[in-house]
């Protein structure tokens, strides 16, 4: 079973009551955020449900309201947790601007993370411990927007 906590849902500037763009997928083992605006480490604190075992960051879309907070998380991975890397998928265009955004966090070499940008086209993009994650096009503005969907494999088959 999947659980889902969502950390921001406002649009593109945060409310006083909601930040921006984030959630976080959770099933087994497994840690996934989806989108990273500003304010979403102080989120994942506030839920309870901290940074552990996170290194999985989907993008829907390179806009910046939804991948500003992935600086301040790679930095706060870095010297503060014990996740040695961190795989961004997302769009070619979402990426870019994430590799720029990268290039400052990372400047000079003060962040010893090895960070992993892949890029995403539509169908399975990751699969593991009895799970599977396809990537889907979806219109919005600029190029290269994905949904995700979270699929469990099968454990029987239905009989009717």
């Amino acid at each position: 079973m999947f659980d889902i906590a969502f950390l921001g849902t406002s649009a593109s500037a945060p409310s006083v009551d909601r930040g921006l763009s984030s959630a976080l997928v959770l099933y087994r083992a497994q840690r996934f955020l989806v989108d990273c605006g500003e304010g979403t480490q102080r989120q994942l604190l506030r839920s309870g449900l901290g940074f552990r075992k996170l290194d999985k960051v989907l993008l829907t879309h390179g806009h910046l309201d939804h991948i500003l907070g992935l600086g301040g998380l790679v930095s706060t991975f870095s010297r503060w947790e014990s996740i040695s890397k961190l795989s961004i998928y997302g769009g070619r265009w979402a990426l870019l601007r994430v590799g720029d955004l990268m290039k400052v966090v990372l400047r000079g070499g003060e962040v010893a993370m090895k960070i992993k940008l892949v890029t995403v086209n539509p169908g399975k993009i990751w699969e593991g411990e009895g799970m599977t994650i396809s990537a889907f096009p979806v219109t919005h503005r600029g190029p290269g927007c994905y949904g995700y969907l979270f699929e469990e494999d099968s454990h029987r088959p239905f009989l009717a």
